[in-house]
């Protein structure tokens, strides 16, 4: 009998070799192509992204451009009102000013007795009065420093001070004085 030779069939290893590759390479592109897909969405996500970024920056820039045009509008506006508001102070100043002036001549003619004869009277910057006067009854001095006394306080005044600058008596026995009296505003307590 004959024998027969054995077979021997490379053809199979090679083909094992080949599927085993052939797999192989598929999953290398399987998992490549995955990449790459996660990556084009990446991709796609940031530019997405950069494009409402830009959307919102001109959406912003033309907000910004609306309340600048609104700012230059009130800008006038502003303006008057600032101009009316240092006007209204300034009104305010010199009518309160009447008003104290008003009270010092109210609290001249309460602490004067009516038989002095004033030749001259003044207010200065700070409040000052200063005044000279003349009387032929040396009574209607003690009048003057009682009523002085009586007043030290009066509305929203409040005599600080009171410096007689000089007194005289002339050859009819009539007497002449200067007095200046510092008023100051009345203290809350």
């Amino acid at each position: 009998m004959k024998q027969k030779p054995p077979e021997i069939n490379f053809l199979t290893r090679q083909r094992t070799l080949f599927m085993l590759q052939s797999k192989r390479m598929y999953l290398i592109q399987m998992l490549s192509f995955g990449t790459l897909i996660a990556y084009g969405f990446v991709l796609l996500s940031l530019v997405s992204y950069s494009a409402y970024l830009g959307y919102r920056l001109t959406q912003t820039n033309k907000g910004i451009d609306q309340e600048k045009k609104t700012l230059e509008r009130l800008s006038s506006m502003e303006v008057q009102y600032y101009g009316l508001k240092n006007k209204s102070e300034k009104i305010l100043g010199v009518y309160n000013s009447l008003y104290q002036h008003q009270e010092t001549m109210d609290l001249v003619f309460k602490i004067l007795p009516s038989d002095l004869e004033v030749q001259s009277f003044s207010v200065d910057e700070e409040g000052d009065l200063t005044f000279s006067a003349s009387t032929p009854k040396i009574e209607s001095i003690g009048t003057l420093f009682e009523n002085i006394q009586q007043y030290q306080t009066y509305q929203s005044l409040q005599i600080e001070n009171v410096t007689v600058n000089n007194i005289s008596v002339n050859d009819l026995g009539e007497y002449s004085f200067g007095i200046t009296i510092k008023l100051g505003t009345k203290t809350t307590s």
